[in-house]
């Protein structure tokens, strides 16, 4: 009677490990054990829990963060897409070679370059719309609008039509270019290596502006609302008018600006190669605060800016003043990607479980909306 015992407990929990590797592999909410931030860890940066989830413990390559999704692309040429504010995963995508440059999207595609062909996937279901081959080679990633799709080419801007992949229009600039453009709403932005800023329609092909800075401008621009942010190498941030490029205000950040500014309604966060994180206030660039410490801004929220210190450690610092307040350990994730579209802070590991922390609410319910709503 014991043995009998012991042989069913020892199929209970053989069949639980099974259905924990390979969760992944049901879409939406797989079952799987609980990964730290622990309760405590959450408790001291003043987080909680929105979400997680898993892939079924795939080696993951890259994770790229889009408008709605979150796509990790594994070493087995796999790519997932994960719903931002549920975690479900949507769908999934057998990659033809591992992606060059990171996907963009709109509201209702995904754009791909793959091998020597840019792959136009719906956003709801991962299926392909379209795809045709390019008869140059990229030098970064792509942009998209409701209505078209640039991919740089070196000193060329080549533009597509986002229903069926036809060619729009091209556009030479005076350096090469070796980030994605951004879009925002029929304007196009990006930089080159000769240090030139553009502001472009892209509903006509047509410069609207371009201002010269005093250095390669190497990281994408980051558009907000009439506003356009460009980092570049002569060691400074530049806020523009988004329709004619005049200069709103500049500041030294000390060193090259080594990632796409984080844009919110009244402040930008620079990352400075060797100086750290920095804020600004978005209407007159006074410095707000300057975290010497921090390598990367990975998310902010209403009361605190969540930054990556020494490899694996998160620092949450007050928004307006930059002071720690908070600080863990999370060394078992392997990608801290930066979420410039909500104010989640995402974690994943190598083998591809995601977690999704947002700032606990104190007036909220168990549901994370305020409490009466």
């Amino acid at each position: 009677m014991a043995g009998e015992s012991y042989r069913r407990a020892f199929l209970v929990l053989a069949l639980s490990v099974g259905l924990i590797s390979c969760a992944g592999e049901d879409f939406g909410r797989p079952q799987m054990e609980r990964l730290l931030p622990t309760e405590y860890a959450l408790e001291l940066l003043g987080m909680e829990e929105a979400w997680h989830c898993g892939i079924g413990h795939q080696p993951v390559r890259n994770v790229y963060v889009l408008n709605g999704l979150i796509c990790l692309e594994t070493k087995q040429r796999k790519l997932y897409a994960i719903e931002t504010q549920t975690g479900l995963v949507k769908w999934q995508y057998k990659l033809d070679f591992l992606l060059e440059y990171p996907p963009c999207d709109n509201e209702d595609s995904i754009f791909l370059l793959v091998g020597d062909r840019l792959y136009a996937l719906a956003k709801h279901n991962g299926h392909v719309q379209w795809h045709r081959p390019l008869d140059f080679h990229p030098s970064a990633g792509p942009a998209a609008n409701v209505g078209l799709v640039v991919v740089p080419s070196r000193f060329m801007l080549e533009t597509f039509e986002v229903i069926d992949g036809s060619l729009a229009w091209k556009m030479r600039l005076r350096g090469h270019v070796f980030h994605p453009p951004t879009a925002a709403g029929d304007h196009f932005f990006t930089g080159d290596a000769a240090g030139w800023a553009y502001g472009i329609n892209a509903r006509f092909g047509q410069k609207m502006w371009e201002l010269q800075t005093g250095g390669p401008i190497g990281v994408s621009p980051s558009p907000m609302p009439g506003i356009v942010y460009v980092g570049s190498d002569d060691y400074k941030v530049y806020s523009l008018d988004a329709a004619t490029g005049a200069v709103r205000w500049e500041k030294s950040t000390g060193d090259i600006v080594q990632a796409k500014p984080l844009g919110t309604a009244d402040a930008v966060y620079v990352q400075s190669r060797k100086n750290g994180v920095l804020a600004y206030c978005a209407a007159s660039g006074m410095e707000r605060w300057h975290d010497k410490e921090a390598t990367k801004v990975l998310a902010v929220g209403a009361k605190r800016a969540y930054l990556l210190g020494t490899p694996g450690v998160i620092r949450a610092v007050g928004v307006t003043n930059g002071q720690m307040e908070k600080r863990i350990s999370a060394k078992q994730y392997k990608f801290f990607p930066t979420n410039h579209h909500t104010d989640h802070l995402l974690l994943v590991t190598d083998l591809g479980t995601v977690v999704a922390l947002r700032e606990k609410c104190e007036t909220c319910g168990k549901s994370g909306s305020p409490a009466g709503q």
